[in-house]
């Protein structure tokens, strides 16, 4: 089972690391530019005059890395909070850049290491919903236990968001993955429902538990139904052209704004839509490219949808994403220690060795493609320009305060 879960998780480090360079962009505007893609991509074509928006291909996100993290700090009674957080902590302190060696890391971890650097009641927590957390359970299957598990899973969550639908999500995708390796349904999509089944019943049994971690259960349920009913709807469809669009109408009801993408960053969108892109994917071995060519969150999409396959049809992992990898024999390592409970402790050495040199060298690597591009781009203004935007604001400015005189002159004459 140790060995399963290690797969799983290099999985889900291949599928961030080929959705990491086509983050941000939009499926479309992928399309266009590249066609077909095979292997990690070099973003640079598709970015033109946003360079600051690059990334090494071949290198794997902060999904990754905190994956790694978390599966060396999982000891057989739960999670090593303490040894956790330390661990983040001396990864915060080691590289030149803001978050240490963590790349791109998304709003959720930005607040938490901030919280680890700068004092946990100095900054606020996190409440919004983001998608980048799903991936980072992944280790805490290593926990046999299902109530530590079910309690650790809050609980973890709760260091990067308080946000009750990455809570439930990231619940129903521990138990997602442990009912998909035992093969508990006949397709993923059914086995999807059942687990969102199970996890609505287990968070109504948990009640007191769950009032221990802080949180109203009610809330927690309420997202499992909502959870339940879009697995119920979805496995029904018959047509997978509504797949998605089944998925967008469930968050746009708990969103302000329009929802037309399954790939933006939501835990109720990349969920669901991991499961669809696998269960669709003709090939296991094509969800990297399926999953990066969504575009959107494709980081942490890819590395859900890859978690998926290799749980429902083991682990297949295609030549040019296997061999490519940046810093493969590392990760190779760690993956074996992995299935040591011994030996886990030298998996933060490994991490402390190795990554603070990627991360410093894509900087360099940033910084040499973006030299002279912000002076570049910016437009020489002509004195006319500036003398008529000064000229428009002095009148402005004028006209406002004759405006509040006339106001004032007039209260005073009908007094």
């Amino acid at each position: 089972m140790d060995r399963i879960i290690a797969d799983i998780i290099f999985s889900s480090i291949i599928g961030d690391a080929a959705g990491y360079t086509l983050n941000g962009m939009k499926k479309n505007h992928i399309n266009a530019v590249f066609k077909e893609i095979n292997g990690y991509v070099d973003p640079s074509p598709a970015l033109k005059n946003n360079m600051y928006r690059w990334k090494k291909a071949g290198l794997y996100s902060s999904i990754s890395q905190n994956i790694l993290i978390t599966a060396a700090c999982v000891e057989r009674n739960g999670l090593n909070f303490d040894k956790y957080t330390g661990s983040v902590q001396k990864a915060l302190d080691i590289c030149e850049s803001e978050f240490g060696i963590f790349r791109d890391p998304g709003e959720a971890e930005k607040n938490f290491f901030n919280r680890i650097k700068n004092g946990k009641n100095e900054i606020r927590q996190y409440i919004n919903p983001c998608s980048r957390p799903l991936p980072l359970v992944i280790p805490l299957l290593f926990i046999k236990n299902e109530q530590v598990r079910f309690i650790t899973v809050i609980n973890y969550i709760s260091l990067f968001t308080r946000n009750s639908s990455t809570i439930v999500g990231s619940i129903l995708f521990v138990e997602m993955l442990k009912n998909l390796i035992k093969r508990e349904g006949n397709d993923i999509l059914e086995i999807a429902l059942n687990s969102a089944e199970l996890v609505k019943n287990r968070l109504i049994y948990y009640q007191d538990i769950i009032f221990s971690t802080g949180y109203n259960p009610d809330y927690l349920i309420l997202d499992s139904d909502n959870y339940f009913k879009l697995f119920k709807e979805l496995y029904e469809s018959k047509d997978p052209a509504l797949y998605e669009k089944i998925i967008c109408d469930y968050a746009e009801k708990r969103s302000t704004n329009r929802i037309t993408r399954a790939n933006i960053n939501l835990p109720d969108t990349i969920l669901p839509m991991g499961v669809i892109l696998s269960k669709i994917c003709s090939d296991p071995a094509k969800i990297y490219k399926t999953g990066a060519m969504e575009g959107g969150s494709a980081s942490s999409l890819t590395a859900v949808s890859s978690a998926v396959t290799a749980a429902f049809y083991g682990q297949s992992i295609p030549e040019e994403y296997l061999n490519s990898l940046i810093n493969k024999k590392r990760i190779k390592n760690i993956i074996d220690l992995l299935t040591d409970d011994k030996n886990r402790d030298l998996i933060i050495d490994e991490i402390i060795n190795g990554e603070p040199k990627l991360t410093n060298k894509e900087l360099e690597e940033f910084r040499a493609k973006n030299k002279g591009i912000a002076v570049a781009n910016k437009k020489k203004r002509k004195r006319a320009d500036i003398e008529s935007e000064m000229s428009k604001h002095i009148v402005e400015s004028w006209t406002k305060l004759d405006k509040a005189k006339w106001k004032k002159d007039r209260k005073r004459d009908k007094l």
